[in-house]
Formats: C-alpha cells, sequence, structure tokens
C-alpha cells in the first residue's frame, strides 16, 4: 500500500514537472518569435546588416534547441539564409571592417535614454503622416482635441511622450486630471492604460462636446538583449456618431551601442590604429629605405612602429577630451522628466 502511494505520488511530481518545463518552454520561444518578428523589421530599415542578421539567425537557432520541429523558426531561418546569399556580394557584407562605427549614430547615450530616440523617430513619422478623415495635411497640423493612452509604456516615458505631444502638435491633449473629473479616477486610469472603452469615450466626447476625439497609442514592442528597442505609436479617432476609424501607426527603433564590453571597443580602437598605420607605412616612400638603408628589415620596423605611435596619440588625445568633455557637460543635463 505504501509502496503504490509513493509510485502515485512519484508520478505526479513528474507530471507536474514535465507540465512546469513545457510552460516555460512555451513562454521562451513567444519571447524569442517577438525577437526575430523585430529584428526581422529592423534589419530591413539598416540595409540588410549582416551583423543583425546574424544575430536574428541565433534567435531562430534558440526557438530550434527548445523545439527542433518549430516551424516559425524554420522559414524564418532560410528567409535570413536567402537575404544572407542575396546581400553575399553587397558592399556591406563584403567589407565589415568596423561594425560598431558603422553609419551616424542616432542617439546619444549620455544625453537621454535609448528608448527616448526610438520613441521620437516613431513620433516624428507619426506626427510627420496624413490622416484624411481629420485634415489633409499633417497630424501635428490638426486643430484636434486628443487623448494620449499606452499599452506597455513605464510612467516616466510616457510622461516625456506626451510632452512632446504637447510641444509639437496643435492638439489639445486632454491632461489627466480632467479625465478623472469627467470620468473618474477608475475609469481615466482603465482609459489611459490601454482600455479605450466605447462608454468611456462616448462619455467624453458628450462632456466636453466634442465631435470628434483623436487618440494617440503608444506600445513598446521589444526590448532584444537591453540594447535594441522597438517602439510603435499610433493614432485614430473616434466620432460620436461614426464610432472608431481605422488607425495609422508608425515605428521607431534604437540600437544603443553602449551595451559593447569595454574589450570589444578595445579591439576595435586597436584594430583602427593599426589600419590606419599600417596604410600610412605603406605611403611612405619605400625606395629610399631599399636604396639607402644597410639594415632594411629592422628600418622597415622602426618606421612601422614609429607610425603606430603617431596613429595612436592622435586617436587617444582627441577621445580622452571628448570623454572629458561630454561627462562634464552632462552633470548640467536636465533629468528627463
Amino acid at each position: 500500500m505504501k509502496f503504490s502511494k509513493i509510485v502515485i505520488l512519484l508520478f505526479l511530481l513528474l507530471s507536474n514537472f514535465s507540465w512546469a518545463n513545457s510552460e516555460i518552454d512555451s513562454l521562451k520561444i513567444k519571447r524569442l518569435k517577438n525577437h526575430v518578428s523585430s529584428l526581422d523589421y529592423i534589419t530591413r530599415q539598416i540595409d540588410n546588416s549582416k551583423f543583425y542578421l546574424n544575430l536574428n539567425k541565433s534567435y531562430c537557432d534558440s526557438i530550434l534547441s527548445i523545439d527542433p520541429s518549430n516551424k516559425f523558426a524554420l522559414d524564418f531561418k532560410e528567409k535570413i539564409n536567402l537575404t544572407l546569399a542575396t546581400c553575399d556580394q553587397n558592399i556591406n557584407h563584403k567589407i565589415e571592417l568596423f561594425p560598431f562605427f558603422n553609419g551616424f549614430p542616432h542617439y546619444m547615450g549620455f544625453a537621454d535614454d535609448p528608448i527616448e530616440y526610438a520613441y521620437d523617430d516613431s513620433l516624428e513619422k507619426l506626427l510627420s503622416s496624413k490622416y484624411p478623415k481629420v485634415e489633409n495635411g499633417p497630424i501635428l497640423n490638426t486643430n484636434i482635441s486628443s487623448i494620449v493612452v499606452r499599452n506597455s509604456c513605464d510612467d516616466e516615458m510616457f510622461e516625456i511622450v506626451n510632452q512632446i505631444l504637447l510641444k509639437n502638435t496643435n492638439h489639445y491633449i486632454i491632461p489627466k486630471h480632467e479625465l478623472e473629473e469627467i470620468l473618474g479616477k477608475s475609469t481615466a486610469t482603465s482609459l489611459i492604460n490601454g482600455n479605450v472603452d466605447l462608454e468611456a469615450v462616448s462619455l467624453l466626447c458628450e462632456k466636453l462636446n466634442l465631435d470628434r476625439l483623436g487618440i494617440f497609442n503608444v506600445n513598446d514592442l521589444d526590448v532584444i538583449n537591453n540594447s535594441i528597442w522597438l517602439v510603435q505609436s499610433e493614432f485614430y479617432t473616434f466620432h460620436k456618431e461614426h464610432g472608431f476609424a481605422e488607425p495609422i501607426f508608425t515605428r521607431g527603433f534604437n540600437i544603443d551601442k553602449r551595451s559593447f564590453s569595454i574589450i570589444y571597443i578595445l579591439l576595435l580602437l586597436i584594430k583602427s590604429i593599426l589600419l590606419i598605420a599600417f596604410i600610412s607605412f605603406l605611403n611612405q616612400k619605400l625606395k629610399r629605405i631599399f636604396n639607402s638603408s644597410d639594415n632594411i628589415i629592422k628600418d622597415l620596423w622602426n618606421l612601422f612602429i614609429d607610425k603606430i605611435k603617431f596613429v595612436g596619440i592622435s586617436f587617444i588625445v582627441p577621445l580622452i577630451f571628448s570623454f572629458i568633455l561630454i561627462y562634464s557637460v552632462s552633470y548640467l543635463m536636465p533629468s528627463a522628466e
């Protein structure tokens, strides 16, 4: 009798353990799928960067390590391999000496958080878009009362979004305290947090005597390795007779390259110094050395070392002064709020 109870207990424990593991794996796959979709969008915006295509392929491999027959990962991996093969002859795939410094950095890490630049990018594109149901010009020029809601945007970033819209548009952004006076605190909070309820917006239009209400919706779509941010901004309207109109949305992203390790940055600097020194070394009139030197190898070596010293000093001195200037000015910067 005791033995059968032990067997049943072990069976239940193993069943629960197996169920818990499958649940954890399911959540991991869902998160990894989101990363793959986000990186697919981002790589198309940055000329199919080889670095980020390979990063995306690694996430597909992570899914396949959990579920080897996962169709989503298999299809995406095949698509990435096709893109890599197609871009194989592109100059940015054939020559990628310094991926860390590639392109102009659309972020200034010492000034604002990376996610702010992602929302700047997204909102700038949204506000310059046209929404014919309201006006034939850009959304920012529309004279309309609007509310700002969110799905997964934190309080600080949401406040910054409100400030951007207040400053850069002709919309009257209805403040939270006014929403609470009309709808009550609970309903207003629910509305702001993304529960855009027909009854709530109808009451708001009625109390404020509005025929149409604008609705901005902001959302953090994905954060990859705490260094790649993808966000979405959306705008649509509610009309008291016709209801909700179709939304338009724009996405923005930011790649925070500060997450690279200091060793990686140092290796890139050393590689830069050696490359420039080597080019400068080859540019010298080597024939003079060959014709006039008794010890050619020694003189060539000394010339190369001299070039490395010169280029190294030319790199390091401005770099030190740049960091001093940046961190000196950063203390004067006001907080984001």
